[in-house]
Order: C-alpha cells, then sequence, then structure tokens
C-alpha cells in the first residue's frame, strides 16, 4: 500500500491529516465505512465488473438497479447498507453516460459522492477505479487523480470560524482501490499523488478567498506567503509602502490609500534544483484585493460581504508556485501578487484623478471600483524585469465577464495565439474552462482618455474586453495572457467537488500549464 499524507494547511499551527492510500486488491474486500463505486448511466442489471461486489453486498445493487429508482446519472448517489459485508455502507454513484466519461466526469462524480461521505460523518472512503477498454476510455493514472481531487475537493469546508462542536465528522483516510499491478499501480500511486498536491492548492486558495478581510489584509496574505516559502523550499520578497514608493508603484499606492493597513507588492519564486537554468521564467500575476468596497465609487450593500473573494487572482498564483516546488517544475516560476484594501476615507484615491503608474502611462480615474486593473497595471509593469517567458494574469476583474460567460468559463484575452491556445487546451484537460475574447485595436477607442493616456474604465460595452485592452497597454514586452475569473472564483451554491463560497479558481488552470510548458 502507497500512502501520501495531505494536510489542509495554510497556517502555522498543525492541523489533521488525512491519509490517501492506494492499494491494488478487490473493492469487496475492502473494510471501510463508505464504499464507492461508479455505475454508468441507464443500468439494466448490475454491471459484469461489479457483481462480485454486489453478492458480497447480498444482491443489493441488483435491487436497487432494477427497482428503477437508480438511473446513474451524472452526481446520482444512493446508499446501500449491506449485512455481512466487509464494508459498512456502500454508495452507488451515477457517472453518466459511458461514451462521455472522462477523467472530469469522474472528477466530478466523486465530488459529489465525497459531500455524502461527509453528510453522514464517515471518518474514511475508498472509491474503486472503473473499469473499462478501448482507446477513448482514461488510464488509470488519470483516474486516480480524478479521484483525489474530487474527493477532497467536495469533501471541503471552511470551519476555521466554527466551534469544535460544529467542527467535527472529519474524514482521516481515503483509498483507492484497483486491480492494477506492478506498472500500472505505479500510475495510479503517482496520479494519486499529483491529485493530493493540486488538491491541496485548491484547498489553500479557497482558505486564502474565505478569510474575512478583518484576519486577511495585504500584511496578512504576505504572511501566508511568508510561511510557503519556508515550507517549501520558495523565495520570498515583499515590498512595503516605501519600496513601492521608489519604485513609482503609485497605482497600487493609490487603490490602498484609503485603508489603514497599507498596500504590499508580494513576490514567490520558485527555482528548480541541481544546476542554474537559462529558462526564462513563467510568470503568474494574480489580483490581491483583500477586501473590496468600490472606494469612492462605493459598490451597493447586497453581497458586499463576498468581497473578501476578490484576492482570489492573488490566492491561485500562491498556490500555483505551491505546486510548482512540489512538482519540482523544470522551469523557473515567478508570482507576483499586488494587495491592497480599496475603502473609502478621507484619503482615498478619487473620481477624476490622474494617476501615473510605475510605466509612466497615466490614468485617469473615472471609477475607483475599477481598482484591479490599477493594481495589475503595476504589476504586469513590474514583470518586465525578469524577462519572462510568458506571464498570465488572474482577477476577479469585471462584472461584465459574469454576463457574458456565466460562472462556467473564464473570459481568456491574449495577443498571442500559441499561449491563448496552450490555455484553452489545459483548461478543458484539467477541468477549468476558459473562453477566448477578442482584443481588437478598435477596443483600445473605448479607453482613451480626455485628459490623460487612458482612462480605467471603457463604458459598459465590451466591459470585459476593455478592461483586457487597458491591461494590454502594460505587457507589451512579452507574451501575455489575461483570465478574468469574476464568474468563476465563487460558487453560489454547491455541486459536485464546486462547494459554496471561495472556489480557488485558477488553481488548476495555471497548475495545468506550468507542467507542460
Amino acid at each position: 500500500m502507497e500512502t501520501v499524507d495531505f494536510l489542509f494547511l495554510f497556517k502555522e499551527e498543525t492541523v489533521e491529516a488525512i491519509k490517501i492510500s492506494t492499494l491494488s486488491g478487490r473493492p469487496e474486500d475492502m473494510r471501510t465505512g463508505a464504499l464507492l463505486v461508479g455505475v454508468f448511466e441507464k443500468p439494466k442489471r448490475t454491471p459484469k465488473e461489479l457483481k462480485v461486489l454486489d453478492k458480497a453486498a447480498g444482491g443489493a445493487l441488483e435491487r436497487l438497479i432494477k427497482s428503477g429508482d437508480f438511473s446513474a446519472k451524472m452526481g446520482q448517489c444512493a446508499w446501500i447498507y449491506p449485512s455481512g459485508a466487509t464494508f459498512k455502507r456502500l454508495l452507488a454513484v451515477g457517472l453518466g453516460a459511458r461514451d462521455k466519461f472522462s477523467p472530469e466526469a469522474f472528477r466530478r462524480a466523486i465530488g459529489f459522492a465525497a459531500r455524502e461521505v461527509r453528510r453522514i460523518k464517515s471518518s474514511d472512503a475508498v472509491v474503486a477505479l472503473p473499469e473499462g477498454s478501448g482507446a477513448d476510455f482514461p488510464g488509470v493514472g488519470d483516474l486516480a487523480r480524478a479521484a483525489v481531487e474530487g474527493f477532497i475537493m467536495g469533501a471541503y469546508k471552511f470551519l476555521d470560524y466554527k466551534s469544535k462542536t460544529e467542527n467535527s465528522g472529519k474524514i482521516k483516510k481515503f483509498t483507492i482501490v484497483s486491480s492494477a499491478e506492478g506498472g500500472e499501480l505505479t500510475r495510479v500511486r503517482r496520479g494519486a499523488e499529483h491529485g493530493a498536491v493540486i488538491a491541496e492548492a485548491v484547498t489553500l486558495a479557497r482558505d486564502l478567498a474565505n478569510t474575512p478581510g478583518n484576519d486577511l489584509p495585504p500584511e496578512g496574505v504576505a504572511r501566508v506567503a511568508r510561511i510557503q516559502a519556508r515550507k517549501y523550499g520558495l523565495r520570498c520578497k515583499v515590498l512595503g509602502v516605501p519600496q513601492l514608493k521608489r519604485i513609482n508603484m503609485n497605482a497600487l499606492l493609490a487603490v490602498g490609500s484609503g485603508s489603514s493597513r497599507p498596500p504590499r507588492l508580494v513576490i514567490l519564486e520558485y527555482r528548480p534544483k541541481g544546476a542554474p537554468t537559462k529558462k526564462p521564467p513563467l510568470m503568474f500575476v494574480g489580483k490581491g484585493i483583500t477586501f473590496d468596497s468600490g472606494g469612492i465609487s462605493i459598490k451597493p450593500s447586497a453581497n458586499m460581504d463576498q468581497m473578501k473573494y476578490d484576492m482570489s487572482g492573488a490566492a491561485a498564483v500562491m498556490a500555483a508556485l505551491v505546486v510548482a516546488a512540489r512538482r519540482e517544475w523544470n522551469r523557473p516560476v515567478v508570482g507576483i501578487m499586488p494587495c491592497a484594501e480599496n475603502l473609502p476615507s478621507a484619503k482615498a484615491y478619487r473620481p477624476g484623478d490622474v494617476v501615473k503608474t510605475a510605466s509612466g502611462i497615466r490614468v485617469e480615474v473615472l471609477n475607483t471600483d475599477a481598482e484591479g486593473r490599477m493594481v495589475l497595471s503595476d504589476a504586469l509593469h513590474y514583470a518586465n524585469r525578469y524577462k519572462p517567458a510568458a506571464v498570465v494574469d488572474l482577477a476577479t476583474l469585471t462584472g461584465a465577464c459574469v454576463i457574458a460567460l456565466g460562472h462556467e468559463a473564464m473570459g481568456l484575452m491574449s495577443r498571442d495565439d500559441d499561449l491563448a491556445d496552450k490555455i484553452l487546451a489545459v483548461g478543458e484537460a484539467c477541468g477549468e474552462r476558459a473562453w477566448r475574447l477578442p482584443l481588437w485595436e478598435e477596443y483600445n477607442e473605448q479607453i482613451k482618455s480626455d485628459v490623460a493616456d487612458i482612462k480605467n474604465v471603457g463604458g459598459r460595452a465590451a466591459g470585459t474586453i476593455t478592461a483586457g485592452a487597458f491591461l494590454a497597454r502594460f505587457a507589451k514586452d512579452y507574451k501575455w495572457a489575461h483570465l478574468d475569473i469574476a464568474g468563476t472564483a465563487w460558487n453560489e451554491r454547491d455541486w459536485a467537488y464546486r462547494i459554496k463560497g471561495a472556489a480557488g479558481a485558477g488553481v488548476r488552470i495555471l497548475a495545468e500549464l506550468g507542467e507542460k510548458y
């Protein structure tokens, strides 16, 4: 048996670990409180690969299927309580149509199952990998990775502010059982290890974005970055107000000027072990607005409490750097997180102000709630000093992106077709879709200013695109792409492995890009 320790941890204190194990064996022999088995849609009787298991369950699975109550649609779950079996409970999990089965389908199905396991407060669970044949059927390594990601992300709850009595029923162990042996079992183990790294990174990002603004100011993000740097061998640099003034980061300073808790520029660097590499770094830049009231252009009060997640871009970047270190990528990676609170006060920046950014471009501020592009403008200029191979920025940037794409896809903008195609491909592969929007020259007309070089909003029409056009002005000297995660960074309800609250959006797409770049 192979075991991977998995910690829900971004704070310095120790928390209970979940053990993730892989095992070659038969599901019917498992001793567990919850045995999870997938069933493809519209079964007429028990699938042949589950007949021995069904016999151990006293034919309960066959009876469930024949009753017509279980159609095995994606995410449908049904508990079975067998007598005389080594497992206490059996959960039949709908996998959807066999011809549409993929790692993402399995990830979603196990996400549904994980929430069921948490609901009944089982301390452990075992999942049997589905068996199939054909060129289109996923490999065991991919399925093992998807199972771990789906289970951990689906079982997630943010409980830091709950009392101990409510913070109970933790899942302590998750095991993957399959008939794989030898090299196939090694692929299962490696897939599970990979999934654990990704799921832990998503947990880190979710925890950060779920943390209330009073407990996570810009300096708090810097503190967590230092913790991650010590733990995983990253380099961390934090620039405070004096340093930001010296390098003329006036846009970041302007956005943070209304708060008593000053802004920070947080930089994490990963360098491959061994001989120094001459490869230029891949760079990730994430918007880190730890609370966004809108500033002087104040937001409506409804749902303003959710604006603690406006630093989701920075959270994703920090988590991706952790993945780079744990997965030992062969290319240097740099993460830049411009962090600030956007609050109204006598010192806050105002509509009508003109701000000279670090690049020298002067921006007319028409709306202080368009603060994300302001802080990113300085960060994107700062990226030039690294001579990067490519830069990808992430931000909960525009409500217009939610209107355009809903909550199913990120908005992607780039001048570079190769980079854009890579992002689209890895997004499909890992279950974080993006949709490319144009950056035609005509959109620049909307952000021309009468009194400065550009203005920070271009009107209601094509609001997501004009925000991208704004950022493009500061990313001229390298390959660059922008991901607007406004629609994907917050979940309004539980569904599959998406849990209500901060989503950890962008972690998986950055991690997949970094693996392949």
